[in-house]
């Protein structure tokens, strides 16, 4: 699994698909942003990238986050695991970082994305941040 995470608009999308050399139609794409919802990655084989991590999360509100979201990212890692020509990347915006949001369900959700990044990242072979479309590889 590989993890890429970077500010808002600071070209995830656009290096991913330049380091990994894909065109659509390449790869299976979710994308959070539009349909925030978890993906059932059982019928995908191939490249699978999901985008808009953190809008996914969200989508579980804040009473044992975590805990679901560890529970999707262990069917992830089975299906991962299932064939060597399957890939997952995930794309997550950075969102702890600047202004503490004044709305407690703001902060909240912030918080729970953080550790989820913290989780993701533990069980990536490869994490990457990218700022003004420049990678800087961490793991």
């Amino acid at each position: 699994m590989h993890f890429v995470c970077g500010g808002a608009f600071q070209g995830k999308k656009k290096w991913v698909k330049s380091f990994y050399k894909l065109d659509d139609e390449q790869c299976r794409w979710f994308n959070g942003y539009s349909e925030p919802v978890f993906p059932d990655l059982s019928s995908c084989n191939g490249i699978v990238i999901i985008e808009g991590i953190e809008m996914m999360i969200q989508s579980l509100g804040s009473v044992n986050a975590r805990q679901e979201f560890r529970s999707i990212l262990e069917q992830w890692m089975d299906w991962l695991l299932s064939s060597v020509q399957n890939k997952l990347i995930i794309i997550g915006c950075e969102i702890g970082m600047g202004i503490v949001p004044l709305e407690k369900e703001n902060r909240v959700w912030r918080d729970i994305v953080g550790w989820c990044y913290q989780d993701i990242a533990a069980r990536a072979s490869r994490v990457d941040k990218v700022w003004c479309g420049l990678a800087e590889r961490l793991k």
